[in-house]
């Protein structure tokens, strides 16, 4: 939700994106930018998730000036010719999941503030840029919640006959028959996402061709 511009702070002379939200007066659904805002906030300092600059409203316009990434996955995806090298793969999947002694991973640390992310896809994956343009960015926590609750400590009881949140293509199958997220949905929506990387893909309703018919490449990810 909300629309991204590009822009160059005047006082420090990097680029910066902005991302502009207004309430549906249609549906008079409010604006969740406020929300999202506060997800990044508690995220702040954590590797893989981008910095927030500034964040308040404009009249009807709610607005947040957050720092630059560079391509998401899926724009990569596509300057790949459609699919990813399974070393490229493996990668992501060490950077995103895999936690070692020294550095735990974006997914894990959103879980480890109480969060769930429930939108992981590939337009909301990037790379960063400069001196972490190796680094893979989450970002989009419009429809990410607590799963801890604050007042307890406690998980928040799971419920049926929920609605589905995230895009649907990469949800986890549970969300598809109403029921509520928790930290697994996160973990098996991107393993989604990296199916949707290789040529096997069909599970993501795609038709898998032949190997050696797609060309490929390697992504800057480390």
């Amino acid at each position: 939700l909300g629309t991204i511009y590009n822009a160059f702070n005047l006082f420090t002379y990097e680029e910066v994106a902005i991302k502009v939200d207004v309430p549906d007066e249609t549906f008079h659904e409010p604006c969740a930018l406020p929300h999202e805002a506060k997800i990044y906030h508690v995220l702040q300092g954590h590797r893989g998730f981008p910095s927030i600059q500034w964040h308040g409203d404009d009249r009807k316009a709610s607005i947040m000036v957050m720092e630059q990434l560079g391509p998401t996955l899926n724009q990569l995806r596509r300057f790949c010719r459609g699919r990813f090298s399974m070393k490229t793969i493996c990668m992501l999947s060490l950077q995103m999941v895999y936690r070692n002694f020294w550095r735990i991973t974006q997914i894990e640390s959103a879980h480890l503030q109480g969060m769930l992310v429930r939108d992981i896809e590939p337009s909301n994956c990037a790379m960063g840029t400069g001196v972490h343009r190796n680094v893979v960015y989450l970002f989009d926590f419009g429809v990410s919640k607590l799963y801890v609750d604050p007042t307890t400590g406690r998980h928040i009881s799971l419920r049926e006959g929920r609605s589905e949140v995230g895009t649907p293509r990469y949800a986890s199958h549970n969300t598809h028959f109403g029921r509520d997220t928790f930290m697994l949905y996160d973990i098996e929506a991107f393993g989604i996402t990296l199916l949707f990387f290789s040529p096997m893909d069909a599970c993501v309703g795609r038709v898998c061709t032949p190997q050696a018919s797609m060309p490929s490449c390697d992504a800057s990810v480390k």
